[in-house]
């Protein structure tokens, strides 16, 4: 079960008093729940400066099928973005993660490129050092 659906059945149940959920500028929030948004991004293309990728001002579709992704695990609202973006396409996957520090890690060490929102990769101690870059989603808010 996605991790977003676990937080608010846990909610709705009175497991949990308080939840933070992440979720995609279209998606419903459970109308029950009363909600405060905190934090708003957008999502961007994670590689590395040397990358082909990071020569492009924005990266589309065609690009991201043409590169190795390393993908959050299912249950990750970074799992269900690249697969709506690519609308049933097949990535070519590198390695399947848990977790955004994880991914840019191994964006670091050049096993591939991974889709995460921005404020995780703008100004992150890897992307200050040159070991990581962006490239924002052409034609996505």
């Amino acid at each position: 079960m996605p991790h977003s659906e676990t937080s608010t059945r846990a909610l709705r149940e009175g497991s949990f008093d308080l939840g933070l959920l992440t979720c995609l500028a279209d998606d419903d929030m459970p109308p029950e729940l009363e909600s405060t948004l905190l934090l708003s991004g957008r999502a961007v293309v994670c590689v590395r400066p040397d990358s082909p990728l990071a020569q492009l001002d924005a990266i589309g579709v065609e690009e991201l099928l043409s590169a190795p992704l390393i993908m959050m695990r299912a249950g990750y609202l970074m799992h269900r973005l690249p697969h709506r973006l690519l609308g049933g396409r097949t990535p070519s996957v590198s390695y399947s993660i848990d977790g955004g520090e994880m991914g840019k890690l191994m964006v670091a060490e050049g096993l591939g490129a991974t889709v995460l929102p921005d404020f995780s990769v703008v100004d992150d101690p890897l992307e200050r050092g040159g070991m990581i870059t962006w490239r924002p989603l052409r034609d996505h808010r």
